[in-house]
C-alpha cells in the first residue's frame, strides 16, 4: 500500500493494527478530512517551521539538511477543508541512514545510530537502515492525534514493504509515554543510539528485521493480540542465538564449508549460515519467542540450498557448474581427480567449473540473505 491508495484500504490497516488493545489509545482514527501524501518543495518552509516551534532551531537546520539529502523521504498530513498554505497538520521523515562522509555527519542521531549499528547490528551492501528522524503533529506534537494515526500507518506500511529492510530506529522525546506501545510492537530501546540536541534529550527505539523479519513480526502481533494475559516482551537474544551480519568474504566461506559438511550434520550444526537471515526469515512462524532448534534450522538451511542447485540446474549457462558442485558435494566422488574423471573432463576445465558452480549457488543465497 503506497502513499496515496484509497481510504479503503488506509482504514483496513489502521483497522488491523487497532485490533490490539495495548495499542487503541495511541491509534487515534483519522478523520477523513485529513490526507496523507510526499510532501512537495512548497511545503518546505512549513514542515521547518513546524520543526523549530517543538523542537528548537538546531533541529530545524538539521531537517534542512537532511530535507537536501532526501526531499522523498518527507511525508506530510494536510487537512483538506482548509487552503495548501495552513493545511499542514503533520509530518515524518521516513528516511534512510545516510553513509558516512556526507553533510550528514554532524547530525547527532546519525552518529550514535551508526555506533549502535557498529556494536550490535552490522549493515551490508544491498541493506536498507530507515531513520524517522521526525514525527511530529503541529499541535500535540509526538502525543497521539489523527493525524499521527496517518503516519504510524504508513510506517507500518514501509516496515512490511521495503526490501532489504536490515534496522530500523524511532526516537521519542517522551520515552515514559512511548515505552509501553514501542516494546509491545517489537520497537525496543536502543540506549545507545539515544542523543541529545538543542538541549532537548532522545531516547530512540528501534527493531532489527532480520533477527525478526515481517512475517514472524505478524505473527508475534498476532499472538498478543490474542493472549489472554499479556505477552512479554522478546527478551534481549543470548550471543549465541543472535543474528549474524556476515560480509560478502565471510558468506562465501561459509557457502563453502556448508558444501564441503553436508553430509557431517555434526559438524554442519555450527555452520553460521544457521544464524543468518537467510535461515532466519524461513522458520516457522511457530516459533515466534522460542529458541528454534538446530533441526529446524538445519532443514531450512537444505531447503534454500535445494533451490538454489535447482535453480543452476535449470539454467544453461550454469548447468556445468552444477555438475561440478553434484560431483564434488552433493553426490561426492573420493577425490577431485575422480569427480573430473567421472564428469570426462580435464583436471583445469573441472576446477574452473567448480569454481563457476560455487559462485553462482553463492550469489543465489546471499542475494536471498539480502532481501529475504
Amino acid at each position: 500500500m503506497e502513499v496515496g491508495d484509497t481510504e479503503v484500504h488506509q482504514s483496513a490497516l489502521f483497522d488491523l493494527m487497532a485490533l490490539h488493545p495495548s495499542l487503541r489509545a495511541f491509534l487515534l482514527a483519522p478523520s477523513a478530512i485529513l490526507q496523507v501524501s510526499r510532501a512537495a518543495s512548497a511545503d518546505r518552509a512549513a514542515v521547518l517551521s513546524l520543526i523549530a516551534e517543538h523542537e528548537g532551531p538546531e533541529s530545524a537546520e538539521l531537517a534542512d539538511l537532511w530535507w537536501d539529502q532526501d526531499p522523498s523521504a518527507w511525508l506530510i498530513v494536510r487537512d483538506r477543508t482548509i487552503p495548501a498554505s495552513s493545511s499542514l497538520r503533520a509530518a515524518m521523515a521516513l528516511a534512510a541512514l545516510p553513509e558516512r562522509g556526507g553533510p550528514l555527519d554532524v547530525d547527532p542521531a546519525v552518529v550514535a545510530a551508526r555506533i549502535r549499528l557498529g556494536r550490535h547490528s552490522p549493515v551490508r551492501a544491498g541493506e536498507r537502515v530507515t531513520y524517522v528522524r521526525w514525527w511530529l503533529d503541529a499541535e500535540t506534537y509526538q502525543m497521539p492525534s489523527p493525524a499521527q494515526t496517518l503516519l504510524a500507518v504508513q510506517l507500518a506500511r514501509h516496515y512490511l514493504t521495503t526490501p532489504g529492510l536490515a534496522v530500523s530506529f524511532v526516537p521519542t522525546a517522551d520515552p515514559d509515554t512511548w515505552l509501553g506501545p514501542m516494546t509491545y510492537t517489537d520497537q525496543n530501546p536502543m540506549p545507545e543510539a539515544d542523543f541529545t540536541l538543542g538541549g532537548h534529550r532522545y531516547s530512540v527505539f528501534g527493531h532489527d528485521w532480520r533477527a525478526v523479519p515481517p512475517a514472524r513480526w505478524i505473527a508475534l502481533m498476532s499472538e498478543r493480540e490474542t493472549a489472554r494475559e499479556p505477552v512479554p516482551v522478546l527478551p534481549e537474544r543470548p550471543a549465541e542465538a543472535a543474528l549474524l551480519a556476515l560480509s560478502r568474504e565471510e558468506f562465501a566461506q561459509a557457502v563453502r564449508s556448508m558444501l564441503r559438511e553436508l553430509h557431517r550434520p555434526d559438524r554442519l550444526v555450527r555452520n553460521p549460515l544457521l544464524r543468518c537471515r537467510l535461515v532466519e526469515s524461513r522458520l516457522p512462524t511457530a516459533s515466534v519467542g522460542a529458541a528454534p532448534g538446530p533441526e529446524a534450522r538445519l532443514g531450512v538451511l537444505r531447503e534454500v540450498l535445494d533451490e538454489a542447485l535447482a535453480t543452476l540446474q535449470a539454467s544453461p549457462r550454469d548447468a556445468r557448474g552444477f555438475r561440478a558442485l553434484r560431483r564434488t558435494y552433493l553426490a561426492p566422488a573420493p577425490s577431485q581427480e575422480v569427480a573430473a574423471e567421472v564428469l570426462g573432463l580435464p583436471s583445469s576445465t573441472y576446477r574452473r567449473h567448480l569454481s563457476a558452480g560455487l559462485r553462482a549457488v553463492t550469489d543465489i543465497l546471499w542475494e536471498q540473505e539480502l532481501h529475504a
